[in-house]
């Protein structure tokens, strides 16, 4: 017989080494199929898309202070992933 509380899982961000990352300037959206970077620091860095099951939709890089991106994929919800040299923004975002 298996007891309720035979195994318990306790997480803090100080036992996983997780970091609060901050790139307070950058904003991530989308608006019917286009995903948008705003980037008003113009920091250099890339921008990846990923669908739902992990695979690489296209890849960008942030080269002015907004970019589109046009998403031909089809409906639904993708991962928009903005890496600079010390930073990094993961938003989840769905295409109409």
């Amino acid at each position: 017989m298996d007891e309720e509380h035979r195994f318990n899982l306790h997480f803090t961000t100080d036992n996983l080494g997780i970091e609060e990352i901050s790139l307070s300037g950058l904003n991530i959206y989308s608006f019917g199929q286009t995903v948008y970077v705003k980037n008003p620091d113009q920091l250099p860095g890339a921008i990846t898309i990923y669908d739902v099951m992990g695979q690489v939709i296209t890849t960008r890089k942030t080269v002015s202070i907004l970019t589109e991106i046009p998403i031909t994929q089809g409906l639904g919800y993708y991962f928009v992933k903005v890496q600079t040299s010390t930073d990094l923004k993961i938003e989840k975002v769905f295409i109409k």
